[in-house]
């Protein structure tokens, strides 16, 4: 017999392999037997394809743990145990199944390894007690019990046993010699088993691994044996390569592309190697300590998670093609591998990092990669993903798949430190602006529509052409789907009600019914509460009123989006909330900075208020036109607002047209009154036509800008800037009535 593919030690002390997958008992007495013979049985049956399990003679249980030191078998009884367990697994489990027993030594203690790999012949069964007229039942293995496959469990088990995952069906027209020896014996060193060496065959080596198989009295390899081991795996398996594309910038014309072909192990590697190359790094430095803060545009951590998640648990068989696809963006990294999870889990459950365990896709798979420690304990993957991105700082991960779960999709979005360099920052302010202008319409459409396959979404903006250019944008049906606008104001709610049920009733059955509500009032919510109980049903809802956060169950029923401009008061709240929502206590005073540097364009406020968490020292109202301005400059003045800058001079302005600048600089937060401003502008030379004439010019040219029946400098830095401006041309004037 070849030497055990996993020593006891390995099993107790490296946690290689799941801790429900082992069981330890003291010894084999009487008391004692019929549990290891209902648990080699419940291995045997393997409800989770998970490759079996152990049973260890020799070690106590500690409440699921083993004791330590073991406690250990007399080493004059561990031939005598060995064969009279073999011949009570031969009695009473049905059909014939053979475990692999082996002695060991732990701390100079002896113990029995019981190795019960997923039988051929499921289901197997075992009697209650170790007595003919016993009832005899097909026992499964939950968590870390054996239990009795009674409901749902029979159920699970009926399913599972008709079908055997591709990586652990034979390669029928291959031998042991059509795989790489070089690549087995590399594989068992680094995975320290006592396999590794001379001593053993190269069919013994693949079989204490549970990779070869006798079919037709010949040994065939497993599908995963040849995934690992062959030396050219893509002739077997398309679909076993990683393709990498990165954008370099928004919309740029042309995209890097990387692909990585080979064995499961070489992938996760070569595409590590990649990405942590390409991985950016921001360093801030701190004038009160030595250390500077060091932000990855993405933790290796969550990197590393995800793609071995890729790799273990895609499809490897002839309907699964694809590689897997790691798209790079300049605001989040997506990875996409096929097709999609097990059934059984459900995506609410992903995003509220709820983990059920079902019958895995691979049975080998992920135990290979655990070997050589490329990847870790079963089911825990995701909420690693979770932690790796909150402890970086970076928003949280985003788990998707489609209702046929054809795929699997992963979006990390990028640390905010790094956000800067996302997307262009638009500045100009117009009354009214299209949604275009200012983040593009075709990215909002694009976003909402990603949204909508989790849930409903909300339209945060005022009322205007921006909201309604996204909803028309939004009327073009998308795959499984179809979409109705409705004017909530010409609707009262039981014409809605009728008007739902009547598009439900001509929908072809399994499309989704998506209704872009415009003009909702807060008289509306029972209505589209209704709806949103309809699982057939997703809202896009553009209310006039809910950009305060006064609703509390809107929130937990919505993602939201914001339309761009916001008003003054309306920028201020969202302001408020992004910063409440990162733990700055409130402060009137750095709302209104925040409202007026941004000019009501939400993007801007989502970078500001970002780059506040990630340096708390800028969360001062002060600072704020001097965040501004670094933010335009990291991001090459895409808007022209530093153009502009340059372009605001006090000689290209006629007499009057200074005054009103003047005026415009020198309001209070908020601006000035059209009727005001022209007042300030009337003398005995300047009558009220020429004033307003003056004020339209102005706004014409864009200088000014009338938000809110206001009217001030087109943004803040303007506003500096002319001040700035004014002040040394009176120097070189040699005026002397200097403002100070």
């Amino acid at each position: 017999m070849p030497a055990p593919f996993q020593s006891a030690k390995s099993l107790l002390r490296d946690k290689r392999v799941e801790s429900f997958q082992l069981e330890f008992k003291a010894g084999w007495g009487e008391h004692t037997k019929p549990a290891i013979i209902k648990t080699i049985c419940a291995f045997a049956n393997d409800l989770l394809n998970y490759n079996g399990g152990y049973v260890i003679l020799g070690v106590e249980d500690d409440a699921g743990s083993a004791t330590w030191p073991p406690k250990g078998l007399p080493v004059d009884e561990l031939e005598q145990v060995s064969k009279e367990l073999l011949g009570q697994v031969k009695t009473w489990i049905k059909p014939e199944y053979v475990p692999r027993v082996y002695p060991d030594e732990v701390e100079g203690r002896h113990v029995l390894v019981v190795h019960c790999p997923t039988g051929y012949n499921r289901p197997y069964t075992a009697p209650e007690r170790l007595e003919k007229k016993s009832p005899r039942f097909a026992w499964v293995r939950v968590n870390a019990e054996t239990k009795k496959p009674l409901g749902e469990l029979e159920r699970q088990l009926a399913e599972v046993v008709v079908r055997t995952p591709f990586d652990a069906q034979p390669r029928y027209e291959l031998t042991a010699d059509d795989l790489d020896r070089d690549v087995v014996e590399h594989f068992l060193r680094q995975a320290n088993s006592g396999l590794a060496g001379d001593a053993y065959s190269l069919e013994d080596k693949l079989r204490g691994m549970d990779l070869l198989r006798r079919v037709n009295g010949h040994d065939s390899p497993l599908n995963a044996a040849v995934l690992f081991f062959a030396s050219d795996p893509q002739k077997y398996f398309p679909g076993a390569r990683i393709e990498i594309v990165q954008e370099e910038e928004p919309g740029a014309d042309e995209a890097r592309r990387h692909t990585i072909v080979g064995r499961p192990q070489h992938l996760i590697r070569e595409a590590l190697n990649w990405l942590e190359t390409h991985n950016s790094t921001l360093e801030k430095k701190h004038d009160d300590r030595a250390e500077a803060d060091r932000n990855r545009a993405w933790p290796f951590a969550a990197i590393e998670e995800v793609l071995v998640n890729a790799v273990h648990h895609r499809g490897y068989d002839p309907a699964n093609r694809d590689p897997i696809e790691i798209f790079i963006h300049p605001d989040q990294m997506m990875v996409f591998s096929y097709p999609g999870p097990m059934p059984g889990i459900k995506l609410e459950q992903l995003q509220r990092g709820e983990f059920q365990r079902v019958p895995a896709r691979n049975r080998h798979v992920g135990q290979l990669l655990k070997e050589i420690r490329l990847a870790e304990a079963r089911s825990s993957g995701l909420n690693k993903i979770r932690q790796a991105m909150e402890k970086a700082g970076n928003p949280p991960p985003l788990f998707e798949f489609d209702d046929d779960c054809t795929f699997f999709k992963v979006t990390l979005p990028i640390h905010p430190a790094h956000l800067p360099r996302a997307r262009a920052l638009p500045l100009r302010v117009g009354v009214p602006a299209l949604a275009g202008e200012l983040v593009g319409r075709e990215v909002l459409i694009d976003e909402v529509n990603r949204m909508l396959a989790r849930r409903s979404v909300c339209l945060l903006g005022p009322r205007g052409r921006g909201v309604t250019s996204l909803l028309g944008g939004l009327e073009a049906a998308t795959d499984g789907d179809q979409r109705h606008y409705l004017d909530m104001s010409r609707l009262n709610r039981a014409q809605l009600e009728g008007h739902v049920a009547d598009l439900l009733e001509r929908r072809v059955e399994g499309e989704r019914l998506v209704l872009l509500l415009d003009h909702i009032e807060d008289d509306d919510e029972p209505s589209v509460w209704k709806l949103l109980e309809n699982v057939d049903v997703r809202v896009v809802a553009a209310p006039l009123n809910l950009v305060a956060d006064d609703h509390s169950w809107w929130w937990d029923r919505f993602d939201s989006i914001v339309v761009p401009p916001l008003s003054s008061d309306d920028a201020r709240s969202l302001a408020s909330r992004l910063l409440a929502g990162q733990g700055h206590p409130r402060s009137d005073a750095l709302e209104l900075a925040i409202e007026q540097s941004s000019a009501g364009i939400p993007r801007l406020i989502h970078l500001l208020v970002d780059r506040i968490h990630v340096d708390p020292t800028l969360a001062e109202p002060g600072r704020i036109p001097e965040l501004l301005r670094e933010l335009i400059a990291q991001r090459g003045d895409p808007s022209g607002l530093r153009r502009r800058i340059d372009a605001l001079q006090v000689h290209r302005f006629d007499g009057l047209e200074r005054r009103a600048l003047d005026g415009a600089a020198d309001a209070p937060a908020g601006g000035l009154s059209p009727d005001d401003l022209g007042a300030a502008l009337i003398d005995d030379v300047v009558t009220s036509t020429l004033a307003h004439r003056a004020i339209q010019s102005l706004l014409d040219q864009g200088w000014l800008v009338k938000r809110d029946r206001r009217i001030s400098l087109e943004h803040p830095v303007l506003a500096e800037h002319w001040k700035a401006a004014r002040l040394r041309e009176q120097l070189i004037s040699g005026a002397d009535d200097i403002p100070f």
